[in-house]
């Protein structure tokens, strides 16, 4: 087994609950769903967030779960756990402006170097909704990248992000980086392929996106998966 297939062992075991021993005592991640709920009603009621199209009665049942997980575990999807799901920006590079352009050809193997990434002019009344943030996590949406996830961390710059990636914001109640082990584990992959059969290649777009699911574990445990994660890519 080579070191790929190795990391693709271990992210599959964390998804299915099956890394990190279970702790009764972790809130169980259908009350931290239900809190999510609750707040992004309270933002929907303030203006905050828009509404979402789909009726309460489009809610998703896992009966046919693609494998088990912990009782104390949920099957969700991306949108559930999401405050924001927007495509990027359609601006010009240049060499001088109010804010880096990051694209998708700026990231490579999970890193960006800030200094080589270009700037741009945007509209000041628009820009604080693309405006990146730490946490944030972005997505190649074509190219020969398609699929590909970067986990934003360490920001030091003013950076908005280019019309060819498409940025999920998780809820603060979400450890992100569990999220985004989840967007390189093999099932994760195989949603993105299943979805684009006939096609010719994956393709991501926002409503895939909102749509996948996602075998979601109590905060508790995300905390300790991701630690194991890291432990042992290291």
């Amino acid at each position: 087994m080579d070191t790929k297939q190795l990391k693709q062992r271990i992210l599959d075991l964390a998804i299915r609950g099956k890394l990190v021993p279970q702790d009764p005592n972790d809130e169980p991640a259908s009350v931290l769903l239900e809190r999510i709920r609750t707040e992004k009603e309270q933002l929907i009621a303030q203006g905050k967030l828009k509404k979402s199209k789909t009726k309460s009665s489009d809610k998703p049942h896992y009966e046919n779960v693609p494998f088990e997980i912990p009782d104390s575990w949920e099957w969700t999807q991306i949108k559930e756990i999401s405050s924001s799901i927007l495509y990027g920006v359609s601006e010009s590079a240049k060499s001088k402006g109010r804010y880096k352009l990051l694209r998708i050809t700026d990231i490579k193997d999970n890193k960006v170097n800030w200094d080589t990434v270009p700037y741009t002019d945007f509209d000041d009344k628009k820009a604080p909704a693309y405006i990146l943030q730490n946490n944030d996590i972005l997505f190649a949406r074509t190219g020969a990248t398609v699929g590909k996830s970067y986990l934003v961390q360490n920001l030091s710059v003013l950076s908005i992000y280019a019309s060819y990636l498409i940025r999920i914001q998780v809820s603060k109640e979400i450890l992100s980086q569990y999220i985004k082990y989840y967007f390189e584990s093999g099932y994760y992959w195989e949603q993105i392929s299943a979805s684009s059969l006939g096609i010719g290649q994956p393709n991501v777009n926002g409503t895939l996106l909102r749509g996948l699911n996602l075998p979601l574990p109590p905060l508790a445990e995300q905390q300790r998966i991701v630690a194991e994660v890291e432990k042992s890519f290291a």
